[in-house]
Protein backbone atom coordinates (compact mmCIF):
# COMPACT_ATOMS: atom_id res chain seq x y z
CA UNK A 1 0.00 0.00 0.00
CA UNK A 2 1.25 3.34 -0.53
CA UNK A 3 0.93 6.07 1.90
CA UNK A 4 -2.56 7.80 0.23
CA UNK A 5 -3.89 4.20 -0.20
CA UNK A 6 -3.15 3.57 3.50
CA UNK A 7 -4.83 6.64 4.59
CA UNK A 8 -8.03 5.90 2.60
CA UNK A 9 -8.36 2.48 4.24
CA UNK A 10 -8.30 3.46 7.53
CA UNK A 11 -11.08 6.16 6.91
CA UNK A 12 -13.02 3.44 5.94
CA UNK A 13 -13.69 1.78 9.26
CA UNK A 14 -14.78 5.07 10.82
CA UNK A 15 -16.92 6.22 7.98
CA UNK A 16 -18.79 2.37 8.10
CA UNK A 17 -19.44 3.18 11.81
CA UNK A 18 -21.01 6.51 11.40
CA UNK A 19 -23.01 5.57 8.83
CA UNK A 20 -24.38 2.93 10.76
CA UNK A 21 -25.06 5.43 13.33
CA UNK A 22 -26.47 7.60 11.16
CA UNK A 23 -23.74 10.46 11.26
CA UNK A 24 -24.70 13.89 9.83
CA UNK A 25 -21.01 14.50 8.39
CA UNK A 26 -20.31 11.15 7.04
CA UNK A 27 -24.27 10.88 5.73
CA UNK A 28 -23.34 14.46 4.09
CA UNK A 29 -19.70 13.07 2.50
CA UNK A 30 -21.72 10.14 0.41
CA UNK A 31 -24.08 12.59 -0.56
CA UNK A 32 -21.76 15.10 -1.54
CA UNK A 33 -20.36 11.83 -3.08
CA UNK A 34 -23.76 11.60 -5.09
CA UNK A 35 -23.50 14.81 -6.65
CA UNK A 36 -19.97 14.59 -8.12
CA UNK A 37 -21.07 11.68 -9.42
CA UNK A 38 -23.68 13.34 -11.43
CA UNK A 39 -21.43 16.21 -12.24
CA UNK A 40 -19.10 13.71 -14.10
CA UNK A 41 -21.95 12.59 -16.01
CA UNK A 42 -22.19 16.68 -17.05
CA UNK A 43 -18.76 16.58 -17.56
CA UNK A 44 -19.31 14.65 -20.77
CA UNK A 45 -23.11 15.11 -21.53
CA UNK A 46 -21.47 17.61 -24.28
CA UNK A 47 -19.96 14.66 -26.18
CA UNK A 48 -22.33 12.34 -25.66
CA UNK A 49 -24.47 10.84 -28.93
CA UNK A 50 -27.84 12.55 -28.77
CA UNK A 51 -29.31 9.05 -29.01
CA UNK A 52 -27.74 7.54 -26.03
CA UNK A 53 -29.70 10.45 -24.35
CA UNK A 54 -32.71 10.18 -25.41
CA UNK A 55 -33.38 5.81 -26.33
CA UNK A 56 -35.97 4.09 -24.83
CA UNK A 57 -34.95 3.44 -20.45
CA UNK A 58 -32.41 6.60 -20.93
CA UNK A 59 -28.95 7.16 -20.82
CA UNK A 60 -27.19 3.54 -19.88
CA UNK A 61 -24.38 4.21 -17.86
CA UNK A 62 -22.13 0.94 -16.42
CA UNK A 63 -21.23 1.05 -12.91
CA UNK A 64 -18.20 -0.78 -11.93
CA UNK A 65 -16.59 -0.31 -8.41
CA UNK A 66 -17.43 -0.90 -4.50
CA UNK A 67 -18.30 2.24 -3.83
CA UNK A 68 -21.94 1.48 -5.48
CA UNK A 69 -22.51 -0.99 -3.12
CA UNK A 70 -23.04 1.60 -0.76
CA UNK A 71 -24.99 3.41 -3.28
CA UNK A 72 -28.36 4.26 -1.20
CA UNK A 73 -26.39 6.45 0.28
CA UNK A 74 -25.52 7.95 -3.17
CA UNK A 75 -28.80 8.45 -3.89
CA UNK A 76 -29.99 11.11 -3.05
CA UNK A 77 -26.96 13.39 -3.61
CA UNK A 78 -27.43 12.18 -7.19
CA UNK A 79 -30.54 12.58 -7.75
CA UNK A 80 -30.71 16.35 -6.90
CA UNK A 81 -27.81 16.67 -9.07
CA UNK A 82 -29.38 15.38 -12.22
CA UNK A 83 -32.46 16.49 -11.86
CA UNK A 84 -30.67 20.70 -11.30
CA UNK A 85 -29.15 20.07 -14.44
CA UNK A 86 -31.56 18.22 -16.55
CA UNK A 87 -32.37 20.94 -19.11
CA UNK A 88 -28.61 22.07 -19.61
CA UNK A 89 -27.15 18.61 -20.26
CA UNK A 90 -30.27 17.01 -21.90
CA UNK A 91 -30.15 14.12 -19.56
CA UNK A 92 -33.61 13.54 -18.72
CA UNK A 93 -33.88 9.52 -17.73
CA UNK A 94 -30.66 7.28 -16.33
CA UNK A 95 -30.75 3.99 -16.06
CA UNK A 96 -27.89 2.57 -13.83
CA UNK A 97 -26.05 -0.80 -14.38
CA UNK A 98 -23.70 -3.26 -12.78
CA UNK A 99 -22.16 -5.97 -14.90
CA UNK A 100 -22.74 -9.82 -14.18
CA UNK A 101 -20.27 -10.60 -16.78
CA UNK A 102 -16.66 -10.24 -16.95
CA UNK A 103 -15.20 -6.89 -19.20
CA UNK A 104 -13.12 -9.83 -21.24
CA UNK A 105 -16.45 -10.54 -23.09
CA UNK A 106 -17.00 -6.98 -24.35
CA UNK A 107 -13.16 -6.88 -25.37
CA UNK A 108 -14.22 -10.19 -27.28
CA UNK A 109 -17.35 -8.58 -29.10
CA UNK A 110 -15.12 -5.34 -29.91
CA UNK A 111 -12.03 -7.80 -31.78
CA UNK A 112 -14.74 -10.04 -33.72
CA UNK A 113 -16.53 -7.01 -35.03
CA UNK A 114 -13.04 -5.48 -35.71
CA UNK A 115 -12.61 -8.94 -37.84
CA UNK A 116 -15.91 -8.76 -39.62
CA UNK A 117 -17.28 -11.02 -37.71
CA UNK A 118 -20.53 -11.05 -34.90
CA UNK A 119 -20.76 -13.49 -31.89
CA UNK A 120 -24.16 -13.86 -30.64
CA UNK A 121 -23.96 -12.36 -27.15
CA UNK A 122 -26.95 -11.49 -25.28
CA UNK A 123 -26.12 -8.20 -23.83
CA UNK A 124 -29.15 -7.84 -21.65
CA UNK A 125 -27.82 -10.65 -19.44
CA UNK A 126 -24.78 -9.04 -19.31
CA UNK A 127 -25.85 -6.55 -16.51
CA UNK A 128 -28.23 -5.37 -13.95
CA UNK A 129 -30.06 -2.55 -13.16
CA UNK A 130 -29.83 -1.20 -9.94
CA UNK A 131 -31.26 2.48 -10.36
CA UNK A 132 -33.68 3.93 -12.84
CA UNK A 133 -35.23 7.66 -12.57
CA UNK A 134 -35.93 10.64 -14.68
CA UNK A 135 -35.46 14.16 -14.25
Amino acid sequence: FGTFVMIIYLLCVPFAVGLEKADPLCCQIFREAGHLLAKHLYGISGKMNKDLKTREGGLPVVCVGSVFKSWQLLEEGFAQEMHSKAAETGIHEVTLLSLNAEASIGAAALGARSAGQDLPIDYSKNSTVFYHSTF
